[in-house]
């Protein structure tokens, strides 16, 4: 049987393994994916696209087919608690329509609501139309490596047949249950915090709603019950039990559940399909063992409340996609790929803590007892609780500063330049050009940001000067070595008080690896940045 041979095999096609397709594509490789699903989402869980994620699909120049994937545009997109959706109100978080939202002076792009169903359908279209190889209903039966490469047994699960794909490297985005993950012995730490169960249903919740609204957090005596949540805009929703950490199927009813939760004899309730599954914070040990690498749920697992997996998934799948694309150009060091895991394990870290923190947020610390009281007491406990929800879950709606703020401050392929990082706040981002932070966005010419300048390679970014010999050396030693490297000269008042120093060398990824007043010596930071 003959061998197939390619550079990088991806295994699963959930929206990272799909964003890690479209990324090596963008920069010209031609990974294979493989997925054992026929490519239907029948149940979508991601769908609350953060601002970060949104550049990244800006770059591949997909951000506007995200925005008007078909998500209902002008459905305002409140928070509201509530005994049930035709029931007492707690308090209501108001937040403007999809189609009212602007992007935040830090970024040229914002949030976007985009569900899985839609999601991953235009992310395989990317990776296709870029050059990636997308096959479905193909199973990884057993995979072997060594020095140069890892041999991988395949399994169609239509016809029966089996073959071999021999890649270079591989990466396993195949989820919390990553079978990868296991048989190379990884080990995730963390707890899981309960088990729960998801409904996809259909409902005309939206004549019934007082006001209408995203998500609605339904709480009772015990606490929250649950959440249901608009997936389309329109009729299509999703409801979240959180039920105890022994709860279990056993008869469950679904369409009871969710009518308990609208409040509402004469609500329309049509589920289309059930999921259990539990509330995790898991973090792995290590992202890479050899020519394999893990991503995404393979590595971390956290609540959803923020929306933070798959973004951060996503975000794996950018910093992975550069640094092997280096390597396998020739002009990766040897250390590059390590990097991999010292940058994005504390980012997934920082994503997991920020969930957590959300999540504790929904719970009520007090009267609860008199949360159906008609008295005067039972409105003012209702008050209180709102007041303390709204409060307390404000950061899991405006979450910037979870989305841009995370940084590489400690890579090895970082040089410090000693300065002070800004307050780290999961709800509000303050823009840095330190090296490690991602380089700040600045409008330049009309509909031009900064941050559409990288992605190629690195770019040496100089705010004041025109000496055509001062980066000559760099820019030399970077094609003797054959590092994509490239010169930018911005004459821009507000991008030179953003990035605070007159030269500033930013990644393939849009973080900043140098910045200075001068260039230092080429080889020794060719050498840094590079891994070598």
């Amino acid at each position: 049987m003959a061998i197939e041979q390619c550079e990088i095999l991806i295994l699963g096609g959930g929206p990272v393994g799909l964003s890690t397709a479209a990324e090596l594509a963008w920069r010209g490789r031609k990974p294979v994916m493989i997925d054992d699903t026929n490519g239907v989402v029948d149940h979508p869980r991601a769908g609350g696209i953060g601002i970060r994620t949104m550049e990244h699909f800006r770059r591949w120049g997909i951000s506007d087919e995200i925005r008007n994937c078909g998500f209902n545009l002008d459905l305002p997109l409140n928070q509201r608690f509530c005994t049930g959706v035709v029931g007492l109100e707690l308090g209501v978080a108001r937040y403007p329509s999809m189609r009212e939202t602007t992007p935040l002076p830090t970024t040229p792009e914002m949030i976007a609501r985009c569900r899985q169903m839609w999601l991953d359908p235009i992310l395989a279209k990317t990776a296709r139309a870029l050059g990636a190889d997308l096959r479905h209903r193909k199973r990884l039966e057993r995979f072997e490596q060594d020095e140069e490469g890892v041999t991988c047994d395949i399994l169609d699960l239509d016809s029966g047949e089996r073959s071999q794909i021999r890649a270079q490297y591989m990466i396993a985005c195949d989820g919390v249950n990553s079978g990868v993950r296991k048989t190379l012995g990884i080990e995730m730490q963390g707890e899981v915090l309960g088990n729960t169960v998801s409904v996809l249903f259909r409902s005309n919740i939206r004549e019934l709603a007082p006001e209408p609204s995203e998500r609605f957090i339904v709480i009772n005596q015990e606490g929250v019950y649950g959440n249901i949540t608009a997936m389309d805009g329109y009729d299509l929703y999703r409801f979240i039990m959180r039920g105890p950490n022994e709860f279990t199927m056993e008869g469950f009813d679904a369409e009871q559940a969710i009518r308990k939760a609208i409040n509402a004899p004469d609500a329309d309730v049509e589920v289309i399909s059930v999921r259990p599954w539990r509330r995790s914070q898991l973090l792995a040990d290590t992202y890479r063992v050899g020519r394999v690498f893990l991503a995404g749920d393979a590595v971390h697992v956290m609540v959803p409340t923020g929306g933070f997996g798959a973004n951060t998934g996503i975000g794996d799948a950018v910093d992975l996609g550069w640094k092997l694309d280096a390597v396998l150009s020739g002009w990766g060091g040897s250390h590059l790929l390590d990097s991999y895991f010292t940058e994005r394990h504390p980012a997934a870290a920082r994503s997991i803590n920020a969930a957590l923190v959300n999540f504790k947020g929904w719970t009520p610390t007090s009267g609860l007892s008199l949360l159906y009281d008609e008295s005067e007491a039972g409105a003012k406990a209702r008050v209180k609780i709102g007041r303390e929800l709204v409060d307390a879950t404000a950061k899991e709606w405006d979450s910037s500063g979870v989305s841009l703020g995370y940084a590489y401050g400690g890579s090895p392929i970082v040089v410090d330049d000693g300065s002070t990082p800004p307050p780290d706040d999961p709800g509000f981002y303050v823009q840095t050009a330190r090296p490690g932070h991602r380089a700040p966005h600045v409008w330049l010419d009309e509909g031009q940001s900064t941050i559409d300048l990288f992605g190629r390679g690195f770019l040496l970014l100089r705010f004041d000067g025109d000496d055509p010999a001062e980066a000559k050396a760099l820019l030399d030693a970077a094609t003797a070595r054959g590092v994509p490297l490239a010169l930018k000269d911005i004459r821009n008042e507000a991008a030179r008080k953003a990035y605070e120093r007159r030269l500033c060398l930013v990644r393939p990824d849009g973080h900043v690896a140098w910045r200075g007043d001068a260039l230092p010596e080429p080889g020794s930071l060719l050498d840094t940045i590079t891994g070598a």
